[in-house]
């Protein structure tokens, strides 16, 4: 251990402890410092000889001297003392205890869930973009999914449907020399996703703050919320 370090209280051999819960994680005092074994790594944890990270844990202030792995993944962190002189000033501060730990895991749940949920979303982002603007917006912050990348997505998703619908009615007149009564049923669909398409993306290349939603250009703007 860095001789410049040294303990702020008295934790020699005899007073060496058995490890103790802080939550999820555990602690244990060693000589000269305090064992952490983390069940998720800390990226604010540093160790460095210049500004590491003080750890404040049952009034006392330590510095983070390593980290590395510990059992079945958890995360070990070695922290030692806060040196009396060799450090101008400490990096990040931290109270370590149940309330951190606990602030902690809740913030990784939280972050978790927003990566599934944008996982989920990547896939849906043209049926997004079909979505009123406000909701567009509102979903933004949940999904992570621009409104204009959504609306963007939608417009393609509508050329790709209006080419489809254009090339099936041409191949039946082509082959049967007429329209089956199924697909003339659907060929309003052409002018209908064409002329949506036209107009969104006249609000896209404006640069729109809240790009329209499927046909949402026909409600009178003081309707839209």
């Amino acid at each position: 251990m860095d001789p410049g370090f040294r303990a702020e209280a008295d934790v020699g051999p005899a007073a060496q402890e058995s490890w103790r819960r802080i939550d999820v994680d555990r602690v244990r005092r060693i000589p000269d410092g305090l064992l952490v074994e983390s069940v998720v790594a800390m990226p604010d944890w540093r160790s460095s000889r210049f500004r590491p990270t003080a750890v404040f844990f049952e009034g006392m202030r330590y510095a983070v001297r390593s980290h590395q792995p510990g059992r079945a993944g958890s995360h070990l962190y070695t922290l030692a003392g806060w040196p009396d002189d060799g450090v101008d000033a400490p990096g990040p501060v931290i109270e370590y205890d149940e309330a951190y730990v606990r602030r902690r895991q809740r913030l990784r749940s939280q972050r978790r869930t927003a990566d599934v949920l944008a996982a989920v979303a990547v896939p849906l982002t043209p049926l997004l973009g079909l979505l009123p603007s406000r909701l567009k917006s509102a979903l933004h912050g949940t999904l992570g999914v621009h409104p204009m990348e959504a609306t963007r997505a939608s417009i393609t998703l509508e050329g790709i449907a209006a080419t489809l619908c254009g090339a099936l009615a041409v191949i039946h007149i082509v082959t049967l020399g007429r329209l089956t009564p199924e697909l003339g049923h659907t060929l309003w669909l052409l002018p209908l996703l064409s002329v949506d398409a036209f107009v969104r993306y006249d609000a896209v290349l404006r640069e729109a703050v809240r790009p329209p939603g499927f046909l949402e250009w026909l409600v009178p703007a003081r309707l839209r919320g």
